[in-house]
């Protein structure tokens, strides 16, 4: 009976745990995030605020020749020691991927990183301003 106890709390503790990252408002490293980055081949991305309930957000990509793609994100988890957001991009199509943004400590850059079909490819941004669309 006493094992039965402990492994039914230390289920439970797992499972608080493992859920920390998913749920709740975003705290003020995603904050970061929220608003117009520019990439050095000229991409646009405008990044909405997360609602407070479902962790999701707007993204609106837009490309140098002025097409704009309209999209959304969920914030999976952040880590404000490593300035770290880890986030699944949701496309209109209904594909979705990972990827990984490391925020600059003066939050003025990031370094995205995803990987596509067992691809890893990095980007960087540069924060333009707190526009959350074109």
């Amino acid at each position: 009976m006493r094992q039965l106890v402990a492994t039914a709390f230390l289920s439970i503790i797992l499972l608080a745990s493992c859920s920390k990252g998913n749920s709740g408002p975003a705290g003020p490293l995603a904050r970061q995030l929220v608003g117009h980055w520019a990439t050095p081949s000229d991409d646009h991305l405008y990044f909405g605020a997360t609602d407070p309930g479902t962790r999701i957000g707007s993204y609106i990509l837009v490309h140098p020749d002025g097409k704009a793609f309209t999209h959304r994100y969920h914030l999976e988890s952040e880590s404000p020691g490593d300035r770290t957001l880890a986030v699944n991009m949701l496309f209109a199509s209904g594909d979705s991927r990972e990827t990984t943004f490391v925020i600059a400590a003066d939050g003025n850059s990031m370094e995205s990183t995803t990987t596509i079909t067992g691809i890893e490819t990095r980007s960087t941004q540069t924060r333009v301003d707190d526009k959350t669309a074109p």
